[in-house]
């Protein structure tokens, strides 16, 4: 292990960076525990705050809400049958099950440490493989780092829930908008249209705070969107009697590790990884007819499996800059609005930065650990704060956040423009993913691209007889036309 991570380690312990992420760890609880909100609003939410906070206290805060956030949801799963995240849906199906059984305790302690232990053996890997990888990937060229982007893109519009099509049309729109502004080699000015406040671009901050917070304020205001609430059976201390656990170590690790493979990959995110996790282990189960009224692999699986994807999702932002999921190309807009330049120069510029984010991940698995294992019961409670109360709130800290991010009225109005356009597309059925991620990739891919132009003087040769983007380019023709394939193979 790096001097570096073991120095992290002690820093993550300085009093004011700790209090960031234990404050960051509980909130990401409560809002993933609150069915209608996410880790992702709160994070958005969030990030103007991390302005004015040093690097490592802001990652730190940030780090918190990411885990916190895709745990939470567990609590209300299994207590009240209400997935707080969409990563817990899998989790209603045993737990409640169980819940409703009389076995809250059990069902409740076994969701609580499948989610700890998914995070703990992501961050194995993450700390043990991201350092390799980002060395692997200095070697790389520019159209190397090119078709890796351009492929993680695709990826996120292959797995886009609805449409393929509408995938394609919202990842290209995405890019788009990533474009307007000063063009970064030549400095002229693009898709502004005459309007100077947009020379600079639309600021990441703006777009996420309205595609997610403002579009569900909206989607709530206009009726589309309601949090469903009930009163919980009382429960008292949890516990896991040791053969029950020696019994169930192999479904903990075989789920975990599904979930490290499965965040590895761009934007898919924890409900995949629960999905998978799950489908294994009821494949595996010597009673799967079980599965659905109580068994508790399908509890272990759906949590180890969606924490799990979070120190998987990390690997790829932290070596490569890739985002291996939405929640980690918010975290890119934190490192960019840090002056923070993500990808593989980040461990040879700032290695600390690196080690300070694996070390929060570490604390934030076992501070979380402790909140939700006594603290499940107040998380319930919290959970019954009216709408009416919570989306104004939230629509008050959007205009907030977004006019800190520059003193300019005009950040109000591209967000709520995108607040718009978010609840369009979530009535529309739009797939939001994919335009998030060509907001913050299209930069990423646009540069790497011109770079490896002006290296080769205007040829495209190299991008086809290097191994990666050729490979990766390769992957991509697959990625297209494979929807097409399976339409005409399934034609009678």
């Amino acid at each position: 292990m790096s001097d570096y991570l073991i120095q992290a380690l002690f820093a993550g312990l300085e009093p004011m960076r700790l209090f960031f992420l234990v404050v960051g760890t509980v909130m990401g609880i409560i809002v993933g525990g609150i069915p209608g909100l996410t880790a992702l609003m709160l994070i958005t939410l969030t990030l103007p705050l991390t302005f004015y906070m040093g690097d490592a206290n802001a990652l730190s805060l940030l780090i918190g809400m990411y885990v916190g956030g895709i745990s939470g949801g567990a609590v209300t799963a299994v207590v009240l049958g209400i997935p707080g995240t969409p990563s817990s849906i899998l989790t209603t199906f045993d737990g409640h099950a169980l819940a409703k059984s009389g076995k809250v305790e059990k069902a409740l302690a076994w969701a609580v440490f499948s989610s700890f232990v998914g995070s703990i053996i992501s961050w194995l890997f993450l700390a043990t493989v991201s350092v390799p990888l980002a060395r692997l990937a200095l070697k790389f060229g520019p159209f190397d780092l090119f078709g890796l982007c351009l492929l993680a893109l695709m990826t996120i519009v292959a797995v886009s829930r609805g449409d393929f099509l509408m995938g394609l049309i919202s990842g290209f729109f995405g890019v788009l908008i990533a474009m307007v502004g000063t063009d970064p080699i030549g400095g002229d000015y693009r898709l502004t249209f005459g309007i100077l406040d947009l020379a600079t671009g639309f600021d990441v901050l703006p777009v996420l705070v309205g595609l997610f917070a403002g579009g569900s304020v909206l989607s709530w205001a206009f009726g589309q969107e309601e949090r469903a609430t009930k009163d919980a059976e009382p429960f008292s201390t949890l516990s896991i009697p040791i053969p029950e656990l020696i019994r169930h170590t192999w479904s903990l690790i075989r789920s975990s590790i599904i979930g490290v493979a499965v965040g590895i990959l761009p934007g898919i995110g924890g409900n995949i990884g629960s999905i998978i996790a799950y489908s294994a282990a009821q494949a595996q189960s010597r009673e799967p007819e079980t599965f659905g009224k109580g068994n508790l692999d399908g509890i272990i699986a759906s949590e180890a499996g969606n924490n799990a994807t979070v120190g998987g999702a990390l690997i790829p932002l932290i070596a490569l800059g890739i985002p291996g999921s939405v929640i980690d190309a918010v975290l890119i807009g934190a490192l960019t609005i840090h002056h923070i330049q993500p990808g593989p120069y980040l461990f040879r510029n700032n290695p600390e930065i690196v080690y300070v984010m694996i070390s929060a991940m570490l604390l934030a698995s076992i501070v979380m650990l402790g909140v939700m294992w006594y603290g499940s019961q107040l998380v319930i409670y919290l959970t019954r704060v009216r709408s009416s109360i919570l989306f104004p709130f939230i629509a008050v800290f959007s205009v907030l956040g977004s006019f800190a991010l520059a003193n300019r009225w005009f950040d109000v109005g591209i967000m709520a423009a995108f607040s718009v356009l978010g609840l369009i597309m979530t009535m529309g059925r739009v797939p939001v993913a994919p335009f998030v991620i060509g907001v913050v990739l299209g930069p990423i891919v646009e540069k790497y691209y011109r770079v490896g132009l002006m290296a080769t003087g205007g040829s495209h040769l190299p991008m086809l007889t290097s191994p990666v983007s050729a490979l990766c380019l390769l992957a991509i023709l697959a990625l297209l036309f494979w929807p097409i394939y399976v339409r005409h193979r399934d034609k009678p």
